[in-house]
């Protein structure tokens, strides 16, 4: 959503040129053209299949529902503003819906989007468990790697469980306290993004570079996608310090 309205078709372009003995790396992300730190852009040019504009393209999806937990008034007035901000031509009593509204024939049929918590969304809290990312008490696996906090969050998208033919987006946080300003968050050229209030202060070359993991799933088994740490990039070292404690070994 942070890419839309013209910028979400940018997509990463990463070339090394290597010449007498320099190397040169050229980042382009078209209407999002951004200087980088070279750590971050060697790896960008080590993993440039992460650029899959996943999110982005989900989020064209036409007939898709913004879920939210039943009750949370700010959280749906969130949605409401989002529609406004980047002028979403949904129906807006057809395209957002509680979890207690949300039918079956919805989730079998039409591209979810949750807004929540395990903790407070029902359908969320239903199928958290056969997700490419596991969302538990106190942080969210990715892969062989845990990032540790109920501040931590995570937006990504995936096949939904129930019907694996649809896709599902989920901007989605460990705790429901840290569920705010969700779209604000560096999102949408990849599959996922991790992220934690650390990451959401962090100030360096560029905004894009807050994150805790970002990468793209290995989707091998289109049912089934998998983190894989080969389609994942690490923050900048400096951030890395800040998050030292964040993300722990499986």
């Amino acid at each position: 959503m942070a890419w839309t309205k013209g910028k979400m078709a940018a997509v990463a372009v990463v070339a090394v040129i290597i010449l007498s003995g320099t190397i040169t790396i050229l980042v382009n992300f078209g209407a999002f053209s951004s200087r980088y730190s070279s750590e971050t852009a060697i790896k960008l040019s080590r993993s440039s299949r992460i650029y899959t504009n996943g999110i982005n393209e989900a989020l064209r999806t036409p007939d898709r529902i913004y879920t939210y937990p039943a009750g949370d008034k700010a959280t749906r007035l969130y949605i409401e503003a989002v529609f406004r901000r980047f002028n979403i031509n949904l129906d807006v009593g057809r395209a957002i819906k509680s979890d207690r509204e949300l039918t079956e024939e919805d989730i079998r049929s039409r591209m979810i989007v949750i807004y929540g918590s395990p903790l407070n969304h029902s359908f969320f809290q239903r199928v958290r468990r056969q997700l490419p990312l596991i969302f538990e008490g106190d942080g969210i696996v990715v892969g062989d790697k845990k990032c540790v906090g109920r501040d931590v969050g995570a937006i990504f998208i995936c096949p939904n469980p129930v019907n694996p033919k649809n896709q599902m987006v989920i901007y989605g946080t460990v705790s429901p306290e840290a569920l705010n300003n969700m779209n604000g968050v560096f999102h949408g050229p990849t599959d996922y993004v991790v992220f934690n209030n650390t990451t959401r202060q962090y100030i360096g070359l560029d905004r894009n570079e807050s994150f805790l993991l970002m990468g793209a799933f290995n989707k091998s088994d289109p049912d089934h996608w998998r983190v894989d740490a080969n389609l994942q990039l690490l923050p900048p070292k400096a951030l890395q310090r800040a998050t030292a404690s964040v993300i722990v070994a499986r």
